[in-house]
């Protein structure tokens, strides 16, 4: 069983990314002062052949909503109050998809300027880019309409205000996310190794083949 579960493991993402994603497992146990992500850059048009257009049928009882930081619908996600205010303050956007005015998930995107808090990264967007990010969906609902909707809505949202590209970070062992971005015409840009140790954290570009260190007050930038 656990033999089978580790070849399986491997057979899926390949040996490096699973021997990176049971670390990442593994380290909250032994010490909060390190953590480890293996991520791929991804960008995806606004514009592309396979853009979501879901029939009207499908998005009966559901409905796409913009949210400000005093709606009383956000407390009832999974996102601390500090989280919450740390988005507003970089002035990200968060769609809700409700079904029967029941909130089931929530997609966040920001323009301009964004401060990663998962990783010593700046990412400073230019006038036709958007970063997208925390695309959550409740249990019970991930069978529904609910995903395409959020992501319909984004990408209309964001080609009226004149994005040609949305870039995330997506963890390599996310195939869900993977599958969803490379269907929406979307492309690996870079995949990278972030290792922190305390204020230190260690990227690996292995696109470039180059190796950074940057702490958490002098953090790298990265310009899409």
């Amino acid at each position: 069983m656990f033999w089978g579960k580790i070849k399986k493991g491997i057979a899926d993402h390949g040996a490096l990314i699973y021997f990176v994603y049971v670390l990442k497992r593994l380290l909250p146990q032994v010490t909060t002062k390190a953590s480890i992500q293996f991520v791929y850059l991804y960008a995806v048009p606004v514009e592309c052949e396979n853009k979501i257009k879901l029939p009207h049928l499908m998005k009966k009882n559901y409905k796409v909503v913009l949210l400000h930081q005093d709606d009383a619908m956000l407390r009832s996600f999974p996102v601390s109050p500090q989280t919450l205010a740390y988005r507003f303050r970089q002035k990200a956007v968060c769609l809700v998809v409700q079904k029967n005015g029941e909130p089931i998930g929530f997609f966040w995107l920001i323009r301009g300027f964004y401060r990663e808090d998962i990783i010593f990264v700046d990412i400073q967007l230019g006038p036709e880019s958007a970063w997208d990010f925390d695309l959550w969906i409740r249990e019970e609902h991930r069978l529904s309409p609910a995903f395409s909707m959020l992501w319909e809505t984004a990408l209309d949202y964001l080609g009226k205000q004149g994005v040609r590209w949305i870039y995330s970070r997506i963890s390599t062992t996310n195939n869900l996310s993977v599958q969803v971005h490379s269907r929406l015409g979307g492309r690996i840009l870079g995949k990278m190794l972030f290792i922190r140790l305390g204020a230190r954290e260690v990227c690996w570009d292995m696109g470039k083949r180059t190796m950074s260190t940057h702490t958490s007050s002098r953090r790298k930038i990265m310009q899409l």
